[in-house]
């Protein structure tokens, strides 16, 4: 409610948030409102398809060794 209420514009936006929710901070605000964004972005918010959808993280490997040609041909499936 305090995201509707102050102007996306104004000035020290995040202090006038934080004022409007008692006991958060302007950063645990902004940190709150990145969540539920990132939550709607991969579909796990509770709103978005009712919890139909599976969400998986993956596990990123970077492998120091290799040549940007190498990276290049991995991306592409390319041997």
């Amino acid at each position: 409610m305090a995201r509707r209420e102050v102007p996306s514009s104004a000035p020290s936006y995040w202090k006038k948030i934080a004022a409007r929710v008692p006991g958060q901070t302007p950063e645990t605000c902004k940190a709150m409102v990145n969540q539920i964004l990132l939550d709607k972005a991969r579909g796990t918010g509770k709103q978005f398809f009712g919890g139909y959808v599976e969400v998986k993280e993956t596990k990123m490997v970077v492998d120091t060794e290799a040549t940007v040609g190498k990276r290049f041909k991995a991306a592409f499936g390319i041997k």
